[in-house]
């Protein structure tokens, strides 16, 4: 017997969607979060992985599917964020981090 298959409501993927727009938006656009990421990995292509994960995310025909590789980036990038911008707290913020 097969189970439910939980589906984000609405509030979650708002949620997601906006915590994703301002990483993958903001973060490469500020100079000191984009060096400080880049010295962590983050060069333009992994951001423009986040921007895609993002597209998809907006755009797919299943976004259930999609919100859960978009939660990986997202909680990916914030760790490398935090320990890159542990010093930086204003910039942390900027991600929308804390």
């Amino acid at each position: 017997m097969m189970g439910s298959v939980a589906r984000p409501d609405h509030g979650d993927m708002d949620a997601i969607l906006g915590h994703l727009h301002k990483m993958v938006i903001d973060g490469p656009r500020d100079l000191d979060i984009a060096y400080a990421m880049a010295q962590r990995g983050y060069d333009q292509t992994k951001w423009a992985e986040g921007q895609g994960v993002l597209a998809e995310l907006i755009v797919g025909e299943r976004p259930d599917t999609l919100v859960k590789s978009a939660t990986c980036w997202v909680d990916e990038a914030a760790r490398v964020a935090r320990a890159a911008l542990a010093d930086r707290p204003h910039l942390l913020a900027k991600m929308g981090l804390s």
